[in-house]
């Protein structure tokens, strides 16, 4: 009778494969794909209205069309952190810290995919003020990021210029106030609570994310000493 046994020189290259498809799929092309139809979707959206004979000298109509382009903006950023990442340093992250995280990333798709009120310019405005303010800071975060961004609570590398050097997490408070940009267009009590549980697990991804850092990098104490979590002079 004959078996078959795997080659013990074939082992490393195996797991090394399987490391990369699980790598690329689970942590890159997956997470991209789902904030990437939201996009083309968004996009879609907001072609079409450019393309209609709309009235833009109503502030209503300047504020529903700021809102939209902002979130196309949030979006196209989500997705670019995702792809241009580098990869783990060190041990990867347990299963819970992961569903954490998984769970804070993906909430978003909800008030993401929601219909916003487009008929109180209050409210539509504030949307904008909140999406602008956001989304800047989530580029500026992103650019001192790097490829250093991660999903999961693991070291890809440790970050203190740009907005790093005053918050310890500039993207997740970003990623919240553009969030609630989306949630005031709504004015829905179900997205308020989406949004509250939102910020909820991200404050726990942070607890694992200083973790992660705090283990891979011995000087990451210092920098957690002279920094804010979230708000300088607050926490």
């Amino acid at each position: 009778m004959l078996t078959s046994h795997s080659s013990p020189a074939g082992q490393p290259f195996r797991k090394a494969l399987l490391h990369f498809v699980g790598e690329m799929f689970l942590s890159r092309v997956f997470p991209a794909g789902v904030f990437g139809a939201a996009l083309l979707a968004r996009l879609q959206a907001f072609v079409q209205r450019l393309a209609a004979e709309i009235d833009y000298t109503s502030p209503l109509t300047l504020s529903v069309t700021l809102q939209r382009g902002l979130t196309i903006v949030f979006l196209s950023i989500v997705v670019a952190l995702f792809i241009l990442r580098r990869p783990v340093i060190g041990p990867h992250s347990p299963l819970p810290g992961a569903l954490v995280a998984l769970a804070g990333t993906f909430l978003p798709a909800i008030p993401v995919a929601a219909t916003p009120r487009e008929d109180d310019l209050t409210i539509m405005a504030l949307s904008s003020a909140l999406m602008l303010f956001g989304t800047s800071l989530s580029i500026a975060s992103l650019l001192a990021l790097g490829r250093c961004f991660g999903v999961l609570p693991e070291a890809r590398g440790l970050v203190t210029r740009g907005p790093y050097a005053r918050i310890r997490h500039p993207l997740y408070l970003s990623e919240a106030v553009s969030l609630l940009g989306l949630v005031v267009a709504t004015a829905s009590p179900f997205m308020g609570m989406v949004f509250a549980l939102h910020c909820g697990l991200q404050y726990w991804r942070a607890l694992n994310e200083e973790k992660a850092l705090q283990d891979a990098f011995p000087e990451y104490e210092a920098y957690r000493q002279r920094t804010a979590r979230f708000l300088p002079g607050i926490h």
